[in-house]
């Protein structure tokens, strides 16, 4: 079974090389970060190199409610 990383802030940062360290280890991840074009051009370069799944969550953590909405999102994917 494939574990799964869920990665804040995936975009930039420290975020973009978490997903990158837990793609290079076979993990599938969950990019989770305000820029949906950030995040889609991630998800491509980690899917093409690593041969992983990615999933883009364009979110803002600062609004109220995300993290439920997020817990939704991936619950209804069985994630």
């Amino acid at each position: 079974m494939t574990q799964t990383a869920l990665i804040t802030g995936a975009s930039s940062g420290i975020g973009l090389a978490f997903a990158e360290v837990f793609a290079r280890e076979n993990y599938n991840v969950v990019l989770v970060a305000r820029s949906k074009d950030k995040l889609n051009e991630l998800k491509n370069n980690l899917q093409q190199q690593y041969g992983i799944q990615a999933i883009v969550l364009p979110f803002d953590l600062t609004q109220q409610n995300v993290a439920q909405q997020i817990f939704d999102q991936l619950q209804q994917q069985k994630i």
